[in-house]
C-alpha cells in the first residue's frame, strides 16, 4: 500500500506553486486512503490520479470555485465504499443525482459557497434508491462528512444543524479545496479506489466525467503542458 501522505510530502518538497495553487492539501497526513501500488502500472495510475486531482484543484482556485464539487466527490467516494458491487453505470448515475440533490438544498446557493452550506447540504441531500440505483445504499451524507474530516455530533434538527455548521465557518471556497481530506478524496476516486484502497471498476471514469460536467479539466491519464507547476512537481517524485 502506498500512502497518499508519503507521496504528498514528496510533492510538497519538490515544487513551490504560485499563489493561486497552494500545496496545503498535500501537507497534512492522509486520513482515509491508501492506494495499492505493487508494480509500475499501479504507480502510473497513482501519478495520473494525483496529476488529475491537482489539475482540478488548480482550475478550482483559478476559475471554477465550486464547493459543491468537494461535497459530491466525497459522496461518490462514500457511495463506492458502501456499494462495492456497484456497476460503472450506477457510479455515474449516483454522481449526477447526488450533485443535483446537493445543489437544491440551500436556496440561492447552488454552489454551496456560503459558510455552512456544504455541511448543511451533506446532511440534508438525499438520492432515491430507484431506477438504475435500485438496491443501492445511497445514504452517504454522514460518511462523506467523515471523509472530509468533519464530525458534527447531535444533528437532531435541521435548524440546529444549520447553526452548528455555520459556526464551523467551513464555507470558504479556498478552505475546502485546500483541505488534505479533499486531496485524499479527489485522488482516491481518480485512482479508482474506495477509502480502504480497494479498486472499484468504473470509479475513476465516473469521477472524471463528473468533474468535466462542472467545467473542470482533470485530463485523467494525460498531461497538460500548460500546467507547468503541477507537471514539475510530479516529475520530481520518487
Amino acid at each position: 500500500m502506498f500512502s497518499l501522505a508519503r507521496l504528498g510530502a514528496a510533492l510538497a518538497r519538490s515544487v513551490v506553486l504560485g499563489s493561486l495553487l497552494s500545496v496545503a492539501a498535500w501537507a497534512g497526513p492522509a486520513r482515509a486512503a491508501d492506494v495499492p501500488v505493487e508494480n509500475e502500472a499501479d504507480y502510473q495510475v497513482l501519478l495520473d490520479a494525483i496529476r488529475a486531482a491537482e489539475y482540478t484543484r488548480q482550475g478550482y482556485l483559478e476559475a471554477e470555485a465550486n464547493p459543491r464539487m468537494v461535497a459530491a466527490i466525497a459522496g461518490l467516494w462514500a457511495f463506492a465504499e458502501r456499494n462495492p458491487l456497484a456497476t460503472p453505470e450506477q457510479l455515474g448515475a449516483f454522481a449526477a443525482a447526488y450533485d443535483a440533490a446537493l445543489s437544491q438544498v440551500v436556496p440561492g446557493d447552488q454552489r454551496l459557497s456560503s459558510a455552512g452550506s456544504v455541511l448543511t447540504a451533506l446532511n440534508a441531500a438525499r438520492v432515491a434508491s430507484d431506477g438504475v440505483l435500485v438496491g443501492a445504499d445511497t445514504r452517504v451524507g454522514r460518511r462523506a462528512m467523515e471523509l472530509l474530516g468533519v464530525s458534527l455530533p447531535g444533528l437532531e434538527s435541521f435548524e440546529r444543524s444549520q447553526l452548528r455548521m455555520a459556526r464551523f465557518d467551513l464555507g470558504s471556497v479556498q478552505r475546502w479545496i485546500n483541505r488534505s481530506e479533499t486531496a485524499d478524496a479527489l485522488t482516491g476516486v481518480l485512482a479508482g479506489v474506495d477509502p480502504a484502497g480497494e479498486r472499484v471498476d468504473g470509479l475513476a471514469a465516473a469521477a472524471a466525467a463528473y468533474l468535466e460536467s462542472l467545467g473542470y479539466t482533470p485530463m485523467l491519464g494525460m498531461v497538460d503542458p500548460t500546467r507547468v507547476e503541477v507537471n514539475a512537481g510530479l516529475a520530481g517524485l520518487p
